[in-house]
């Protein structure tokens, strides 16, 4: 069901070229220049499900950070997105206050966005967050509740679009589930979603799925059965840290 305020972006020939950095020690030398993105093209529509899936280092972050207005490109551009409200979560819990506690966070984030407060432990309580654990800062977190955090703070800020990177990491089999039902809930609403997963289950709810390989997209496509998801690149990371490197 698609929202009655369609929007869509135009993706148009993004190229992103990470250049070298000069080592300050002698002799000087330059590192290489990487070139994380090759002339990427593709259009997006609300209402949809997006999930972008590949191999480490094959681009899904630095996609997704242009898209949240991190990153500039190195050349094409970006229509239709300047009309949208954007939500970037990232892989890592740099996102969040270690020091503070959850509920503290939350309100700071959706003070920040101009949103209403009312509500957050009914929506933390919804992803698996109850008030013990919102009332405790941060840092005593484990990787799954920090990405419960992460999902509650996306369901509180009002935002068209949502850019996900890597959201099911560190979540059991059943929390995953319910996550992706979550995201596809928010895609029926009318939502934009576009998530970087090496999940399949998330895969298999989206509506498109655009492969990214070596900066460049090999195919972009709607799963129609089991045997494509079988066939994508949804090698799972290790570790939070092996998501962030390369991409």
């Amino acid at each position: 069901m698609m929202s009655p305020l369609e929007r869509n972006i135009q993706i148009s020939e993004i190229t992103k070229i990470f250049r070298g950095r000069w080592q300050l020690k002698l002799p000087l030398k330059q590192t290489p220049s990487v070139t994380a993105l090759k002339n990427i093209t593709c259009d997006l529509s609300s209402g949809n499900l997006i999930s972008l899936v590949g191999p480490n280092g094959s681009g899904k972050t630095t996609l997704l950070r242009i898209l949240a207005g991190l990153v500039l490109p190195t050349s094409g551009e970006i229509l239709g997105i300047e009309k949208m409200r954007a939500l970037y979560v990232g892989s890592n819990d740099c996102q969040f206050y270690r020091r503070i506690t959850g509920f503290q966070n939350l309100r700071f984030f959706i003070k920040l966005a101009g949103g209403h407060v009312d509500g957050i432990e009914e929506v933390c309580d919804g992803v698996g967050l109850d008030n013990a654990i919102i009332d405790r800062p941060v840092w005593t977190y484990s990787n799954g509740q920090r990405r419960r955090l992460a999902l509650a703070r996306m369901l509180l800020c009002d935002a068209d679009l949502l850019l996900l990177d890597e959201p099911t990491l560190s979540l059991d089999e059943a929390s995953r589930e319910d996550m992706c039902k979550i995201f596809r809930e928010l895609a029926d609403r009318g939502k934009m979603l576009v998530v970087a997963t090496h999940d399949r289950d998330t895969a298999a709810l989206s509506d498109r799925v655009i492969e990214l390989v070596a900066g460049r997209v090999k195919t972009r496509a709607r799963l129609e059965d089991s045997d494509d998801i079988k066939r994508l690149k949804l090698n799972a990371p290790t570790s939070e840290s092996e998501v962030n490197s390369g991409e």
